[in-house]
């Protein structure tokens, strides 16, 4: 009877020192779950070369992961692994610095990573000493919220593999981060502007619009409340129907948009009124440049593309005829059309 007992003790002890050791191998070793991540930007409109993934922890807002893979068609385009916790998850397009004339600031926090823009070049004429940046690139994004990281997520991931589990529930969270879908988060400026005695300019004109946004904030999808100028090119005349004098001229830019609020006027302050400044050049011997100065703060209006980019479009007349002037001779363009370097960036980058 003694030996039974003894033989129960031996082997009920041995037992639980190789439960201890499996859950040690198991459960200790492995701290962080492994993630599926996939993204389809064909809404936002882009192809963009890489992508980046950024984990701020719900609490305290610190960036706690962040990853980057290049953009490929797999199911799951690429596997980032994340401890335990709570994350609101931010994706955009490409690599911090790699968007034309867009940077990535204040990474480390949640409230305050955004996209601003960079000084331009080339600036001609420029009619005040605003700050002028570039043209922005492509950018898109989306936020998924709430996105949590737990225990057995790490255990699942790692010991039983990324398999369907509908038991559990395990497969359902962690395939939060499959097939987001982002938008884009910036604007067009598109202009037209009807003039009396148009055939006294050559075309482009040169445009500069003032106190327009600078950057703009992901975590509430505004835009910051710095302003900024950009400066780019109207060349599409188009006269009216029989005239050979009156006519519009159009462009567009793309950029941040309006200090705060996205989609209205409602944040731009009154003593930072949105100013367009149209130059043109006229075609007299001396190529006589005449500034028109438009306030088109309540003169915009915005339209929502499906893609997230928001259309800002302003239509106006000028009542005050070009001025009339005797044609020189010699070269008939206006202002050169290339006036931005775009600092385009390409970094190649091995998909994980």
């Amino acid at each position: 009877m003694k030996k039974l007992i003894l033989f129960l003790v031996v082997t009920s002890f041995l037992l639980t020192a190789n439960s201890c050791c499996r859950q040690h191998l198991e459960e200790g070793y492995f701290t962080e779950a492994l993630i599926p991540i996939s993204v389809d930007w064909k809404v936002a409109g882009i192809d963009p070369q890489n992508v980046s993934v950024l984990f701020y922890d719900e609490y305290s807002n610190d960036l706690i992961v962040q990853h980057y893979f290049e953009n490929n068609d797999r199911p799951v385009q690429s596997y980032v692994r994340v401890p335990p916790g709570k994350y609101n998850v931010l994706v955009f397009n490409e690599l911090p610095g790699q968007i034309s004339n867009v940077d990535i600031g204040n990474k480390d926090d949640y409230y305050k990573v955004e996209a601003y823009g960079r000084k331009a070049s080339n600036i001609r004429l420029s009619v005040s000493d605003d700050n002028y940046i570039g043209h922005t690139g492509e950018l898109a994004s989306i936020i998924v919220k709430d996105f949590e990281v737990t225990a057995d997520m790490v255990y699942h991931t790692n010991i039983l593999g990324l398999k369907d589990d509908s038991s559990t529930g395990i497969t359902e969270v962690s395939d939060k981060l499959m097939g987001l879908v982002p938008l884009s988060r910036l604007s067009t400026l598109e202009i037209s502007i009807k003039y009396k005695g148009l055939d006294n300019a050559y075309m482009p004109a040169l445009v500069n619009v003032h106190n327009m946004s600078y950057s703009y904030f992901f975590y509430n999808n505004k835009n910051g409340m710095s302003a900024a100028s950009y400066q780019f090119t109207a060349g599409d005349r188009v006269y009216d129907d029989n005239s050979s004098t009156e006519g519009t001229v159009s462009g567009s830019v793309d950029l941040f948009g309006v200090m705060g609020d996205r989609n209205s006027i409602t944040d731009q302050p009154e003593s930072e009124p949105i100013i367009l400044d149209v130059q043109l050049m006229l075609v007299d011997k001396d190529k006589t440049v005449i500034t028109r100065s438009y306030n088109i703060t309540d003169l915009i209006k915005f339209k929502d593309e499906s893609s997230g980019t928001i259309v800002i479009e302003l239509e106006l007349t000028d009542d005050d005829p070009l001025p009339e002037v005797e044609p020189g001779s010699g070269d008939k363009g206006g202002f050169e059309t290339e006036l931005i370097d775009w600092n385009v960036v390409v970094v190649p980058l091995i998909a994980k």
